[in-house]
């Protein structure tokens, strides 16, 4: 976890900057997600916090952003200090268990980042309350993600294999809904199986 938490406390004081999406983009590619008001939201791998208010505003309640880099939440913190809506902690999700339940957990633009997947569902199936969803969010396809992270190191982030495959990593803890992997984007989302 350090090589992945360094790589992006180094990244983290210029990576709003690589952001191609717009808020407007965003809440729509978020708007798929079909969260519903009152909905208890995590944000994993936050980041800067860059969907953390737009999740608050769709569930109409505040949201939990946690990310491993100190960096990055510093960022976060930092951009949206006085804000109620949102509170940010420093962990690794897959190892350390946050003690509260969900009914949404979302992941935007990280998930190649979860080296080890089953590992992943395991901790989002503990983490989200009875049929609970996930949702796994990229603001682009598997092929140009692949190529994107292809000049990563290996112990920062993985090739994906296909959104079948990628999904298939939660079908024990997840009857999966949706598996899409398009031209300018890729979800996959479960619900929670009893």
């Amino acid at each position: 976890m350090n090589e992945i938490s360094d790589f992006f406390d180094r990244a983290a004081p210029t990576w709003d900057s690589d952001e191609k999406m717009s808020r407007g983009d965003l809440l729509t590619l978020l708007r798929r997600l079909r969260i519903k008001e009152g909905d208890k939201v995590l944000d994993i791998a936050c980041g800067t916090g860059i969907i953390t208010p737009l999740l608050a505003a769709l569930s109409k309640r505040p949201v939990l952003g946690v990310d491993l880099s100190e960096g990055m939440i510093a960022e976060a913190r930092k951009k949206f200090a006085g804000d109620p809506n949102v509170s940010f902690r420093c962990l690794d999700f897959v190892s350390v268990p946050l003690g509260e339940k969900f009914d949404y957990v979302v992941i935007y633009d990280a998930y190649p980042h979860f080296m080890d997947p089953r590992a992943l569902s395991r901790a989002l199936s503990a983490a989200l309350n009875p049929e609970g969803r996930f949702a796994i969010v990229h603001s682009m396809s598997i092929r140009a993600l692949n190529e994107h992270h292809s000049g990563v190191p290996s112990g920062v982030s993985r090739q994906l294999g296909s959104v079948a495959e990628e999904a298939a990593n939660f079908k024990e803890d997840f009857a999966i809904e949706t598996a899409l992997d398009e031209a300018h984007s890729i979800f996959i989302i479960g619900r929670k199986r009893p």
